[in-house]
């Protein structure tokens, strides 16, 4: 009954499927709600400054940096692996 306890409830439903799970997910997208609220203030200069670095994050995670782990020697035991997770990985950021 401990082990149930102290491993099965408090390490993966309280800690692990309470963070990562439903939960944790409400909670994030609402704090990067409120977080966001400042940029909704209709001045047109905050609008256009997203749209120019959300455009940027698209180039250089999508076009620019599989391109530079392909062609940098250095990089290439990395390159496979960085290729298919780097763009995936800055879509989910951005």
């Amino acid at each position: 009954m401990v082990f149930g306890r102290n491993v099965t409830y408090k390490l993966l439903d309280a800690f692990v499927f309470e963070q990562i799970g439903p939960e944790g997910i409400r909670k994030r997208l609402g704090d990067m709600a409120v977080s966001h609220q400042k940029f909704q203030n209709g001045f047109i200069p905050n609008y256009t400054s997203m749209f120019f670095f959300g455009i940027l994050f698209f180039l250089v995670g999508f076009v620019a940096l599989p391109q530079l782990l392909v062609y940098v020697p250095a990089l290439n035991l990395f390159a496979a692996t960085a290729f298919s997770a780097l763009p995936a990985l800055l879509a989910v950021i951005v």
